[in-house]
C-alpha cells in the first residue's frame, strides 16, 4: 500500500491571496493550479506565450531538473527575446515540471472569470500510482506535501509577477 492511498483525491486552499487547487489526474498523480484575477499581468496568457520579465527573472539560473529539458526546448530562446527581457511563460516560473496549464477555468470546472495556471507531477522521475511502475525504478512520488508547497510557491511567484507589465 503506497502513501497515495492515504491522501486525499483533492485540495482547495489559497496562498498569496490567490485561489488554488489540487487535483489527482488521470494516472492518480498529483496536480497543482493557482488562479489569477481579471487584473493580473498574466490574465489570459498561454504558458508558451511571451511576456515581459525583469533582468533578475532573465538572469536566474533555471533548474533544467525542476521546469523540465522538454519546456526549455520547446520554448526556444533567442538572445532578442532576452535583451528585449522577454521569456515564455513556462520560463518565467520555477515549478516541478514547469507549467503544463493554463485555462480560464480550473479542470473539471467552469469558467469562473479567473485565469489558472497549473504543473502535473507525471514526468519522467515521477512515480504515478495509477500507471506502470517498477518497485526497481528510481521514480519519486511527488505527495500531497510536496505538491502542496510548489503550488504555494507558484502562487508566491505569481502574486510578485502582478505588478510588472506583460509584452503584447
Amino acid at each position: 500500500m503506497g502513501e497515495w492511498e492515504k491522501e486525499p483525491d483533492e485540495l482547495d486552499f489559497e496562498a498569496h491571496g490567490l485561489q488554488c487547487q489540487m487535483r489527482r489526474g488521470p494516472m492518480k498523480h498529483w496536480c497543482g493550479y493557482v488562479a489569477v484575477p481579471e487584473d493580473h499581468a498574466l490574465y489570459g496568457k498561454h504558458y508558451s506565450d511571451k511576456i515581459k520579465v525583469s533582468k533578475e527573472v532573465i538572469g536566474r539560473q533555471i533548474d533544467v531538473d525542476k521546469v523540465g529539458a522538454i519546456n526549455l526546448f520547446c520554448a526556444a530562446v533567442n538572445a532578442d527575446d532576452l535583451e528585449n527581457g522577454q521569456l515564455d511563460v513556462v520560463l518565467a516560473f520555477d515549478v516541478h515540471g514547469g507549467l503544463t496549464y493554463s485555462e480560464d477555468h480550473a479542470p473539471t470546472n467552469k469558467s469562473d472569470g479567473k485565469w489558472w495556471f497549473g504543473f502535473d507531477c507525471a514526468h519522467a522521475g515521477d512515480l504515478t500510482p495509477g500507471g506502470p511502475f517498477d518497485p526497481h525504478w528510481d521514480d519519486v512520488y511527488r505527495n500531497v506535501s510536496y505538491v502542496r508547497d510548489e503550488t504555494q510557491n507558484l502562487a508566491k511567484q505569481l502574486a510578485e509577477f502582478s505588478f510588472q507589465e506583460s509584452a503584447g
